[in-house]
């Protein structure tokens, strides 16, 4: 059991807490982002979020929960702009789990070795641009899983996503 001082300075710290993210002081906490209409994780964003006051960018990846072996997997991604100003530049980089191909992106993505960057250009406040990446599976009659992840950075802005499928035996 805690004891009444401890919980007195559990109290002051979130207290203190409080009042620093009302002023602002701490956007770099995490928060969890959760798939629409389940209850698997995609990601973290990597700034506060309190009733959208604070600036932020804000990234999100959906993709299948799972696949057959040797199919295509088309993931997508969403880049947000919640800094209340357009923002010139935002480079994304998605890295490919081990194991899996490249097979295409949009919107100007180009493969490098096992990651894949793009780079989004004027996007203003408020606005979402979305990307979609395809990779395909090594061929396997294993099931296991991959997780796929993904990280957008703009000057002192910064957000990362992830999204995790099961590869099923094809046989």
């Amino acid at each position: 059991m805690s004891s009444p001082r401890a919980k007195s300075m559990c109290l002051r710290l979130l207290l203190l807490l409080g009042l620093l993210a009302g002023l602002a002081l701490l956007p770099t906490l995490s928060s969890p982002i959760l798939a629409e209409g389940g209850d698997q994780q995609v990601g973290w964003q990597s700034s506060l979020q309190t009733s959208g006051t604070l600036p932020s960018l804000q990234l999100r990846k959906t993709g299948p929960s799972a696949i057959l072996a040797t199919w295509v997997i088309n993931y997508t991604i969403k880049v947000t702009n919640n800094t209340g100003s357009t923002m010139a530049r935002i480079d994304v980089v998605d890295t490919l789990p081990a194991g899996q191909r490249f097979v295409s992106a949009d919107q100007g993505g180009v493969r490098s070795g096992n990651k894949v960057r793009w780079t989004v250009r004027d996007l203003p406040a408020g606005a979402t641009r979305t990307l979609h990446l395809r990779i395909g599976d090594g061929s396997s009659y294993v099931r296991y899983r991959i997780t796929n992840r993904v990280r957008a950075t703009s000057g002192v802005y910064s957000a990362s996503a992830q999204w995790s499928t099961w590869i099923l035996p094809n046989k």
